[in-house]
């Protein structure tokens, strides 16, 4: 049996994700990224790392990010 919960779910959260783009355009964007979600205010997304790992990133309303990994991948995404 299929469901579409998890279809609605998906176009609920797209929408969201492109409501806060819209929103908070003038915030700096550092970084290109994919599997965007938004909780609460905060924009959640995966940025991959030149040896492919993913580093996951909050952007904030306030334009702040946080990054969360390790230095050697901090340098090696924010140095192309």
């Amino acid at each position: 049996m299929r469901s579409d919960a998890g279809d609605e779910h998906a176009e609920q959260s797209a929408h969201a994700v492109e409501g806060w783009l819209g929103d908070h355009a003038d915030a700096a964007w550092s970084a290109p990224g994919h599997d965007h979600v938004v909780v609460g205010d905060v924009l959640m997304y995966l940025h991959d790392a030149p040896d492919g790992t993913a580093i996951p990133h909050e952007r904030h309303t306030d334009g702040r990010e946080q990054v969360y990994t390790d230095l050697a991948h901090a340098e090696a995404a924010y140095r192309r």
